[in-house]
This record gives C-alpha cells, structure tokens and sequence, in this order.
C-alpha cells in the first residue's frame, strides 16, 4: 500500500514537472540566464539556463521568474503600474487594443500587463526593429497619456515577469472578471489573437501630433561630416572629441576588412598627423597611443557587434536582392556552390562603401564555407569566371591574402526588414514562390518542397546572437 501511494507521489510530481514547449518558447523567451523573485524579497539574476523546474516554481506561486529580449519578439507587452481601470481602458483605446489582439492581466503590483502579438510586414520583429518602432517612445507616451509609470517589453536590461504567477489573474475585457486559465487555455486564447502591425499603431501615425513641437521626436539626418571616412579623409571636425574621432576612424578602417594590426597602423598615423599638437600640450597627451589601443582591443573582444553594423546611413547594404540570387542559380547549378558564393558575397558586401575593390580574406574563412580539400577548386572555378581574382602578398601569421571579387551588384529592391537572412535556402524561400524556383531552376515540385522546408527548419534554428557573422 505504501509503494502504492510512493509511485502515486512520484507519478504527480512528474506530471507537475512539464512545462508546454510552446507555453515556454512564447512567454519564458530561453536564454543562458534569466530573472527570479522570492515574495518580499528584490529581483535576482542568475546565469544559469532557464529549465523547466524554475518554471514550474513560478507557476505554482513558489517565486516570480523573468526573462529578458530574445533576438526575435514574439510577445510585447505593455506594463502599467496603476490600478485605475479606466487608465486602463484610455491606453488600451489608444494602443488599439480589444478583446481580438490582446490579453489583460492583473499584475502582483496591482497594475496591468496587457499582452499582444507584435508584427512587422506579417513577420515577427527583431528587438532591435520593435524598440524602433515601439519602446524608444516610452517616455513620450508615458507623458501624453499622463501615467506615472508605463514599460514597454520585452527589453534588454530588465526581464519581463511571466504569466500565470503568484497574485497574477487575467481578466476579460468587458467586465473585467477573472478568468481561471492555466498554460493550455493561455496558449488556446493566445493563439485566436490577431496580431498587431507595428507600423499601425498610433505612436507610428500621429507622433508629430500626439506632442509638443519641444517634446516631438526628431528625424535622424544623417552627418556626413561625422562617418568615419570623412573623419579618415579631412581630419577632426567641431562637435565630435578626440575620443569618438578615433573610435569612429577604427569602425570604418574595420569595415573594410583591415586587420588589427594595420587599423592601430593607421590610427598610429593619424594621431601622429593631427593630435601630434595635443600630445605635446597635453599633460594627458601621452595616453592617446593607449586610449586607441584599448579602442581596439574592445572591438577584438567584441567584434561580433560591430560587422553587422556598416557606417552609412542604414543598414540594408549586407543584404540581398531577388536579382543577386537568381545571378547565383544561373551561374553555378551546385548547391555547394550555391552556399558557398552566398557566403561569400556575405563576407564581401558588395553595397557596402569601401576605398577600393581588395579585401583580405583568411584560408580559414575559404575552410569554413566549403570543406577544406575543396578551396582550391572552388577558387580555381570562380578565376575560370572572371570572377576572383587574388594577390600573392600575404605574410603568414600577420596578414592574410588580397582578393578582388568582381560581383554584379543587380539593381531590386533589397530583402530587408530588419534581420539578416543567414543562409542560402532561407533566402530562396523569403524571395520566390515554388512556381518561381521552378522556372529558375528547372527542378520538380518535390525537391522544390524539400527546399522550402528545409529553409523553414533552418530559420528556426538560426540564433545571430549566438552565430558567427559569415
């Protein structure tokens, strides 16, 4: 009998130990740390992986757990910290929000989190995208609509409290009852939301509007005379301090594919050129040599978040057009090497601004887009075209070989939304339709099919934060 109630025990405690997948990847975003919050005590961070134990501790009201911005933004929401309900309804009136795109719950703190499905285009932000188009204005709107507090998450430095938590009851609209859900009913409620179009939301059509001509958001000009190149070209100008002279020159000499050694090179000229008279005034002068070299060595640790990020006025010359992947179909029939000129047009930003048409590219780039006894073969095919063209200047363990890349950049319009398509399948099924693939490739519908799912499991998986650039 006590066997009996032993594994009834156990088999309970096994049943209150899952966690819905689609629950955890919609409002428990997974990420190497997370948030968490015993009652009465201050938010903790731990950099543990989130698993779904700690999950299970928040759903049974044993602590509060919070996560922060995941690469993409499937949920936002809106916290408002005051109890009144018809503050409640004036932001939900005007945000647009009803009963068909979003969900209300009563939040520990005697607020509201208003929960609703964020997109751009019909596809789901980035959280770079979704603080351009929503949370950089949460001051303005916290003024116009007279709150004391409003957040706007999901957020890169503070953690967004999970659903379903101690003191947490969702409500219906109309009468603003309580609703008893639990990870199943949530997920059923959740998926019969529209969605909202961040370009629909009334911060987005009547900002100039909704503000005071001081209080109004200012249009982004773009200063030439403050890029990295015009700093490079004609020297320091009024307004920008020594400081972000020099980090900018060491951004742009990055861009164009220069090591660190020859970027500290330059730097060292420059400085020697036109700091030379603040060096020798200066009883701080005899650290320039060493502020740019820690400069540099921030960007070698954190290089990751600077290659995706060109010096110019956006951000869409990395990316490609219709006409640039049917140039790669019609010119090399083999999927590897399909992959691999993709790759390697990534690597090259043929749109980006450079001072001349030689790049350094590292064998150990070639190695990682094709395997390692196929290099040369693929080099030898892409000269055959008039293609690549290489320099024997390189000097091992300091610099890398010169390479001229003659790629037609096609006019069309560029496939961009805020991401970065990672892969060459991907961005076949972001550009063409299965009738399109068909005339540019001659292939089956079948193998057409396998292509397009293909490129659907790989967008799943892609992370950028955790991947390499190229």
């Amino acid at each position: 009998m006590a066997t009996l109630q032993k594994k009834k025990q156990t088999a309970r405690i096994i049943k209150m130990s899952k966690v819905n997948p689609d629950f955890k990847k919609i409002f428990f975003r997974e990420r190497s740390s997370f948030a968490f919050q015993k009652p009465g005590k201050d938010w903790k961070s731990s950099k543990k992986p989130l698993g779904d134990g700690i999950i299970q501790n928040h759903l049974s009201h044993k602590l509060w757990v919070g996560t922060k911005a995941g690469w993409y933004t499937e949920l936002g929401c809106l916290d408002i910290d005051v109890p009144d309900i018809q503050i409640l309804k004036d932001v939900m009136n005007y945000f647009g929000f009803d009963e068909s795109n979003s969900l209300i719950e009563r939040s520990p703190n005697k607020g509201f989190h208003v929960f609703f499905k964020p997109r751009f285009n019909e596809k789901v932000p980035t959280k770079k995208l979704f603080f351009d188009c929503l949370t950089k204005y949460e001051k303005l709107l916290q003024q116009a609509l007279n709150l004391p507090q409003l957040e706007i998450f999901p957020r890169n430095n503070r953690a967004l409290r999970g659903p379903l938590g101690k003191d947490q009851i969702f409500m219906s609209h109309d009468d603003h009852s309580p609703l008893i859900l639990n990870q199943e009913k949530l997920l059923y409620w959740w998926e019969k939301l529209d969605s909202v179009d961040l370009k629909d939301l009334s911060i987005q059509r009547h900002l100039s509007l909704q503000f005071s001509q001081s209080k109004e958001s200012k249009e982004v000009v773009y200063n030439e005379k403050a890029s990295g190149e015009y700093l490079y070209l004609f020297g320091p100008q009024p307004g920008i301090s020594r400081y972000d002279t020099t980090w900018r020159i060491i951004l742009y000499l990055f861009r164009l594919n220069f090591n660190y050694d020859e970027i500290y090179g330059k730097i060292y000229q420059y400085i020697l050129k036109h700091q030379n008279w603040f060096m020798r005034s200066s009883k701080h002068g005899g650290h320039t040599f060493q502020r740019a070299a820690a400069q540099i060595g921030y960007l070698r640790r954190n290089e990751a978040k600077y290659t995706s990020y060109p010096d110019s006025i956006n951000n869409t010359e990395f990316n490609f057009t219709k006409q640039d992947l049917a140039w790669i179909l019609k010119n090399f029939p083999r999927k590897n090497e399909q992959r691999s000129v993709f790759k390697l047009i990534r690597y090259y930003k043929p749109r980006a601004r450079r001072v001349g048409p030689w790049v350094r590219i590292h064998k150990d780039k070639w190695r990682e887009w094709m395997s390692s006894h196929n290099v040369k073969r693929f080099q030898r095919m892409l000269e055959s075209k008039n293609i690549l063209e290489s320099r024997k200047d390189y000097i091992v363990g300091s610099y890398a070989r010169h390479y001229k890349i003659d790629i037609p950049i096609m006019q069309g319009e560029i496939l961009h939304d805020g991401r970065q398509l990672r892969n060459f399948e991907a961005s076949l099924n972001e550009a063409f339709s299965k009738q399109d693939l068909y005339q540019l490739t001659g292939k089956k519908t079948e193998k057409i099919k396998r292509i397009m799912e293909r490129a659907t499991e790989q967008i799943v998986i892609l992370d950028p934060e955790k991947e390499a650039t190229c």
